[in-house]
């Protein structure tokens, strides 16, 4: 994923959220299930760390949605998401947490590491995890809108859109977490003979 959100970047589709999502209610519900239990000690309670990030979100919401497609609006809601893989709707239970994520684990104040936090996060997002899943079996298409089952999706859209973009590093190659099941061009040979 991290890949396409590279390959990608400043260039994604959008995915409309059907209903504005309201970035406040987000980041408390994920400040209080994923977050540190101190936050309702230390800075003030929980609404007042939620009201801090989201204005930081508002705040980055034109880099946001130049780069990486996350629309925000300026009532504070969060309207569309990059369409990172066509067709694949992320687990939207996992939308807290990757907005509490993206306030406070991306380094703002650099371009380069502020680049890379963003997708590092937009990558987390969009993995498939067991569990996030309101029904393990069942996931929506995001232009069909109609009921596909999760492995479906796995085979007929993420794994052809994953093996399309993916370019293995080098340091991948000796721990034989990648093989080569064809070259092309020893294939050239061997039909040139025929």
């Amino acid at each position: 994923m991290y890949e396409r959100v590279l390959l990608n970047f400043g260039y994604m589709e959008k995915l409309q959220l059907s209903k504005p999502a309201p970035l406040r209610e987000l980041l408390t519900l994920a400040l209080e299930t994923e977050g540190d239990n101190d936050w309702s000690k230390e800075e003030g309670g929980i609404e007042l760390v939620a009201n801090k990030l989201r204005d930081l979100l508002v705040s980055k919401s034109a880099l946001l949605k130049e780069y990486f497609s996350i629309v925000i609006s300026e009532k504070s809601e969060l309207i569309a998401l990059p369409e990172i893989i066509p067709n694949y709707v992320p687990p939207m239970a996992k939308l807290p947490g990757f907005l509490l994520r993206l306030s406070l684990d991306v380094n703002w104040s650099e371009e380069k590491p502020c680049f890379q936090g963003i997708a590092d996060e937009l990558a987390l997002f969009y993995q498939i995890e067991g569990g996030r899943y309101l029904d393990h079996s069942i996931t929506y298409s995001a232009h069909k809108k109609q009921h596909i089952s999760l492995k479906w999706v796995i085979q007929h859209t993420i794994l052809p859109a994953m093996s399309y973009d993916f370019h293995p590093p080098r340091s991948l190659e000796g721990a034989g977490c990648t093989i080569q099941v064809a070259c092309l061009e020893e294939l050239y040979k061997i039909f040139e003979r025929c």
